[in-house]
């Protein structure tokens, strides 16, 4: 049996909202296609909650428009938009069983009563519950309880599902687990999802494309290929997966261009102006940590620090090391790779040129943004 339905693009166009004096949401602009999974991830208090309630028809905002395939809702109440949600309180009714639970929007919405069986059972059967009918929602775990949660909101088949943090309450190992199968729920169904979350990695394992908030203004909007690896501006950078950051005025070296810093040198990627002030980023994946004495090969960018901690994580291991200025730097390496520093040894953090990013700052990004400090 199959419930697969074509999803809707979704349109937004300048959106904004305010309560008082705090501006929630800034003209935010997105145009989403149709069965396409789009994350929007950021802080708290960085707008994806109201955008995405104004989206579900629960806000409607001050100014800009929403519509789905070109139909403008901006103005629509909610039980006409015909979109789906799932919230992280599953909100399901503790005196139903699941049966009933999944049944009760097909009865609020008036769908044929013929149709009502098929519908929850197809319903069920998607999210693997088929057997599960006769239980209350008590006698569930928590990954079942959102199981009955999606299965209630794809039940009505809508083309296009909103959902609201729907893994935060669940502990890491079922979280990983139920990203992949809402991931592959939704490739199934070809529904549209607006997922919201402040959690980077479920951003990047589940979507297609990240909308990267803070303060309520897109900062970037790309996929998760292209937000990790090409930042636009040092937000995004910070935000999304760790990063080390450099950031100085190139100079002509020879064949290359560098900074020089007072405790080491950043070969700088083809696209930076020498004599402006740039910002250069190195994954801890890619970089390295050697000790402070011996020969380093030619070419190699470095910065000198000392080893502030060893941490093992399984299958990684962690170096931190900490500058002269004060500020840490990290590189990231298989446990079984041999340590050569340890705490308290003088060490240098080493990369190759190829593996430093420049960072395309945007002007019109606040860079002292709460979005850098973990929002507010």
């Amino acid at each position: 049996m199959s419930i697969r339905q074509s999803g809707a693009s979704v349109q937004l166009q300048d959106i904004r909202k305010q309560y008082g004096d705090v501006v929630a949401v800034e003209n935010v602009t997105l145009d989403i296609k149709a069965g396409e999974f789009v994350t929007l991830l950021g802080a708290s208090g960085s707008g994806k909650t109201t955008l995405l309630r104004m989206i579900a028809g629960f806000l409607t905002p001050d100014s800009g428009r929403i519509a789905v395939d070109d139909v403008d809702l901006t103005d629509v109440p909610v039980h006409k938009r015909h979109i789906g949600m799932v919230f992280q309180n599953y909100a399901l009714f503790p005196h139903m069983n699941v049966y009933k639970n999944v049944m009760f929007p097909l009865a609020r919405q008036k769908f044929p009563k013929e149709e009502r069986d098929g519908l929850v059972r197809k319903a069920l059967a998607a999210v693997h519950l088929t057997g599960f009918e006769d239980r209350k929602p008590k006698e569930l775990s928590g990954g079942q309880q959102q199981r009955v949660a999606l299965a209630r909101a794809i039940v009505t088949q809508p083309r296009v599902l909103l959902m609201d943090e729907p893994l935060g309450a669940l502990d890491r190992r079922l979280r990983e687990s139920l990203q992949v199968e809402i991931r592959r729920l939704s490739s199934e169904l070809g529904v549209t999802v607006i997922n919201v979350t402040h959690d980077q990695e479920e951003a990047l394992t589940m979507s297609d494309r990240i909308a990267l908030l803070a303060d309520g203004k897109l900062v970037q909007l790309g996929t998760p290929t292209e937000l990790f690896d090409q930042p636009n501006s040092e937000l995004t950078a910070r935000f999304l997966g760790d990063s080390n950051l450099f950031r100085g005025v190139p100079v002509e070296s020879g064949s290359s261009t560098e900074i020089l810093l007072p405790d080491g040198v950043v070969k700088v990627p083809g696209g930076a102006a020498v004599g402006e002030e740039c910002l250069v980023m190195v994954r801890p994946s890619r970089a390295r940590v050697a000790p402070a004495n011996g020969d380093l090969a030619p070419g190699l960018s470095f910065v000198k620090a000392r080893v502030a901690a060893v941490v093992y994580a399984g299958e990684n291991r962690r170096v931190v090391l900490t500058r002269s200025d004060g500020t840490e730097v990290s590189a990231v390496f298989d446990a079984q790779t041999p340590t050569e520093v340890h705490v308290g040894d003088e060490a240098r953090l080493v990369w190759a040129p190829r593996d430093s990013t420049l960072v395309s700052e945007s002007a019109a990004m606040d860079e002292e943004s709460e979005l850098a400090s973990g929002g507010r």
